[in-house]
């Protein structure tokens, strides 16, 4: 099982890193530490026996880091994907914001005129928000004929609509 397909952006997100690492000539070993039996003592030798001076976390939103019982003093760690619970780490995420402006600029090009977005409630209400300000801001510069409303809220409860506008 690719514990990666778990969570499909993650893949993405490791996919960049491994591409990223090959340019600054690293090496990456992709390890699942959660819910295995490669946590505590037995990752901290893997990482020492290899020379490892430091980590790329693709934490969970769901998974308790501490959980995993790594020397997190013994280490260089950036987590990517979501903000740490702790200052402790470096961090790097998705600017939602920007691939947002990105996607619906792309799909003008491409001739679409009406772009619509249908958003699923997310735990993390931070990623909602750049990607509906985003979304706002590009319907905002589109004619009013052009202009769709999000599908969907904050809040968990799709909006329902009961006729066409076009």
């Amino acid at each position: 099982m690719n514990h990666l397909d778990l969570v499909p952006h993650y893949r993405q997100l490791v996919k960049g890193a491994l591409q990223r690492a090959e340019v600054m000539g690293y090496s990456v070993d992709v390890f699942w530490a959660y819910g295995s039996t490669c946590r505590g003592r037995r990752l901290n030798r893997i990482l020492e026996s290899r020379s490892v001076m430091g980590a790329v976390l693709c934490a969970m939103d769901s998974v308790d880091l501490k959980t995993l019982q790594l020397q997190w003093d013994q280490f260089s760690f950036v987590q990517m994907g979501s903000k740490p619970e702790t200052n402790r780490f470096h961090y790097t995420a998705i600017d939602y914001y920007h691939a947002t402006q990105t996607v619906c600029q792309r799909l003008l090009a491409a001739g679409h005129q009406a772009i619509g977005l249908s958003l699923h409630p997310s735990p993390n209400n931070t990623h909602d928000f750049g990607i509906t300000a985003a979304y706002r801001e590009f319907q905002s510069n589109l004619l009013k004929r052009f202009q769709v409303p999000i599908h969907g809220n904050l809040q968990g409860e799709p909006q329902r609509y009961t006729k066409s506008r076009f």
